[in-house]
């Protein structure tokens, strides 16, 4: 693939998630050229491979499944971040990540801390940086259902949130995103901690260091 032909220098990441996550680590691969290449845990199999919304996917279990991607200045926060992803819930129930970039707790004495995350809480769609959380009011997800979920930051603490293209709203977290602040995150797909593991299918997911329109 001509990755450069393709992606654009604020492309931080790109997942299609099309390949076998049971395969050689790292098994989920980054297409934009960054090599932010992610390692499939938990119990996943050849048949976790599924159909998706565009060519493949990866189904997750809600159980331990996820995928861990290295820390690397591609996808930590500039000026600005777009995070995004295909997903098809199987429950709408509880708190399910998408995408997080977060440092672990550690010896039970400082909490996790996330630089950025998506995720659905319920039937809404959750994000969060720093400190702060927010969750939308609207979105109205259904389990068995594919939508594009979208969050984009452009400075301050205010995260504005897109379903399937449509605005939802903008949001205000507590505290505000914070630039170039974070080492040793770690990214992950469908989990947070150790926790909340998304129960569905994940495809298409995507960092970009720029603010991207909903189209």
């Amino acid at each position: 693939m001509n990755t450069t032909g393709v992606w654009d220098a604020a492309a931080g990441a790109v997942w299609h998630l099309k390949e076998d996550p049971s395969g050689t680590a790292p098994q989920i691969k980054d297409t934009t050229g960054n090599t932010n290449n992610g390692t499939t845990s938990g119990t996943m199999t050849s048949s976790e491979q599924v159909a998706g919304k565009i060519d493949g996917s990866v189904s997750f279990d809600g159980a331990n499944d996820y995928v861990s991607v290295s820390d690397s200045n591609s996808l930590s926060i500039g000026t600005a971040i777009t995070v995004s992803a295909w997903i098809y819930p199987r429950s709408v129930s509880g708190n399910h990540e998408v995408i997080a970039k977060w440092q672990p707790s550690i010896l039970g004495l400082i909490g996790a801390n996330q630089e950025y995350q998506l995720y659905t809480s319920g039937t809404e769609i959750g994000v969060g940086a720093s400190c702060g959380t927010a969750t939308t009011g609207g979105a109205n997800l259904q389990v068995n259902t594919w939508y594009h979920i979208e969050m984009v930051w452009s400075g301050a603490n205010s995260v504005t949130v897109y379903k399937n293209g449509l605005l939802l709203g903008s949001y205000s977290l507590s505290y505000p995103l914070l630039q170039n602040r974070w080492h040793l995150r770690t990214l992950t797909i469908a989990d947070y901690d150790g926790g909340n593991f998304f129960n569905g299918i994940i495809d298409e997911a995507h960092v970009s260091l720029t603010a991207r329109s909903a189209s």
